[in-house]
């Protein structure tokens, strides 16, 4: 018995030693949903965040900010919530699905009117030209899923303009879906956010509102789901800190 167990040890000793090398760490996933007008700034952002910090990856998701909020209601693994009004914050943080403690307005912003390529109207720019017979389809966004949609109506409806232009209005799933209308041609004109009035190239601003004349607010929160991973306490940080205020004024943002 001794001789095969020193046999045994000897046919062991043959064989080369393998080591197991441990599967490196995979970055923890943070989920971002963030409204379509955010896009830019959001891409931008999860390059510079993700360099700083190699164990986390953010993973982003953009649509309407209502379809963001719908989608964290039904279950969706959202980490972060940036939505283009703090009104649908505030509707999640009601039904306990995000973290109070971290719920801050992340940046404001204008709209604008803009008009399709080719297209001048008479006289001084102002949205009061929303009526002029030139303008036959304005696409804003869908009220109901659109924050940017919201504006355009609460706007026309300061102006008094509401009802008499409603038939011209032509309802986008987001934004950016009617920044591509007005530049294909497919509308005569768009109320779209400012921000995503200064990518469009060939296109004529008409209007601007001013900051204080509608109040648009942005808001940032973490979800419950996302309260217990920590890269979303570290992404919020970034995004309202002074990397993520420089980053937002750059794309046009308000952050004062």
């Amino acid at each position: 018995m001794k001789c095969l167990k020193a046999l045994f040890l000897v046919l062991l000793s043959l064989f080369p030693v393998i080591t197991l090398n441990a599967a490196p760490a995979q970055p923890v996933a943070v989920v971002v949903s963030a409204a379509a007008s955010l896009t830019d700034l959001m891409n931008e952002a999860k390059i510079a965040f993700e360099a700083e910090h190699s164990g986390v990856r953010i993973d982003l998701n953009f649509a309407a900010t209502g379809v963001l909020q719908t989608q964290i209601e039904q279950g969706a693994p959202v980490a972060v919530f940036a939505g283009a009004s703090s009104d649908n914050l505030a509707a999640l943080n009601k039904k306990g699905l995000l973290d109070e403690k971290l719920m801050k307005v992340l940046c404001g912003n204008t709209l604008t009117l803009l008009l399709r390529p080719g297209l001048t109207l008479p006289g001084a720019g102002s949205f009061a030209q929303v009526t002029d017979p030139l303008l036959k389809r304005i696409a804003v966004g869908d009220p109901q899923y659109v924050p940017a949609g919201k504006y355009a109506i609460t706007l026309l409806t300061k102006l008094n303009l509401a009802e008499s232009v409603r038939p011209k209005l032509v309802y986008a799933s987001n934004v950016r879906e009617a920044l591509t209308w007005v530049g294909l041609g497919e509308v005569d004109a768009a109320i779209v956010y400012n921000t995503d009035a200064i990518t469009a190239k060939g296109l004529q601003v008409q209007a601007t509102t001013k900051p204080d004349e509608l109040k648009i607010e942005y808001g940032i929160a973490v979800t419950k789901i996302g309260s217990q991973i920590p890269g979303s306490y570290q992404f919020v940080a970034f995004l309202t800190g002074d990397q993520g205020r420089k980053l937002l004024k750059k794309y046009g943002f308000l952050t004062d």
